[in-house]
């Protein structure tokens, strides 16, 4: 049986995972993204090798300010499978969060995936619990999603003034990262997350008698690939068929660009069973496929 060695790296993590994972298994195992700032975060690396060859690794995201950890990226190479080295890269990172005085891991996977079953059973085995649905992610092509409401005949009753975001102006700026530090509205629905890759061709705000009250924000994460990221209406103004108004206009701007794919986030946890109503009854059943991303913790 092949001798293996488990190692820590602190460095270069992102070039050996492009290395060991081959792009058509990215979209299973994605280098997650973490927004939250460098300075508290710390990218570390947990490595399986055999020889000079890297087989497995898994990807953890450290947050020295909160003394939280998000684990990702559990990956092992194909021919080296069913030999119990996902379970012990596992044990190793919680391990080692355990030196580091970490309060809480986490570690995030997708319902519908072929692993789920084995990524479970380790779970199970490390004593990890959970899991809760964190995220429902919906996968579409503009060209052919055709839900009857993108098309209906609306208008936004008076007072009402949709605008695209890169208008935004530096005083409305400075009100909403303002009413977001006082958890007006939740961080995980910032129209400024990852503001460097906001797709400002759809990315669309709303204004009711001169301030802003809603946004559906996209960003571009791959050359074919726009994400919606951000959607949310104040609370005062939902249920007015505003929400469904503002999706629809984003959707048909992507639908007459040259982008080929779109996906929506919905952030479970965070968000009004209202929105989960309208997502499910408004956007699911005409998307091409959907996925719920779990979350386990220890």
């Amino acid at each position: 049986m092949a001798s293996y060695t488990f190692v820590r790296t602190d460095s270069y993590v992102s070039p050996i995972y492009r290395v060991l994972v081959p792009p058509e298994d990215r979209l299973l195992f994605p280098e997650k993204e973490e927004p939250i700032p460098k300075s508290c975060e710390k990218k570390i690396g947990f490595i399986a090798k055999i020889g000079d060859s890297t087989v497995g690794i898994l990807v953890v995201h450290l947050n020295n300010a909160l003394k939280t950890a998000s684990f990702h990226t559990l990956y092992v190479h194909p021919s080296h499978r069913n030999r119990k080295i996902a379970s012990k890269l596992l044990s190793m990172a919680v391990e080692e969060m355990q030196k580091e005085e970490v309060i809480v891991s986490t570690l995030l996977y997708e319902k519908e995936s072929p692993y789920t079953p084995y990524v479970q059973s380790m779970l199970k085995a490390g004593e990890w619990k959970g899991p809760r649905i964190l995220m429902i992610r919906c996968y579409f092509d503009p060209y052919t999603f055709n839900a009857p409401w993108m098309h209906r005949h609306y208008r936004y009753p008076p007072g009402y003034e949709e605008f695209f975001w890169k208008d935004l102006t530096p005083e409305e700026k400075i009100k909403l990262k303002n009413a977001e530090s006082d958890q007006l509205y939740p961080s995980e629905l910032s129209p400024f997350y990852q503001e460097e890759k906001i797709e400002f061709m759809n990315s669309l705000g709303l204004r009711f008698d001169g301030n802003v009250v809603g946004w559906m924000i996209t960003h571009r994460v791959d050359p074919d690939t726009i994400r919606y990221s951000s959607f949310f209406i104040l609370r005062e103004f939902q249920n007015r068929g505003i929400a469904i108004k503002l999706l629809a206009d984003s959707l048909l701007i992507h639908e007459k660009s040259l982008t080929k794919y779109a996906e929506l986030e919905v952030p479970y946890v965070i968000v009004s069973s209202q929105w989960i109503h309208l997502i499910e009854k408004r956007l699911i059943p005409y998307s091409k496929r959907v996925s719920h991303l779990l979350q386990a913790w220890i």
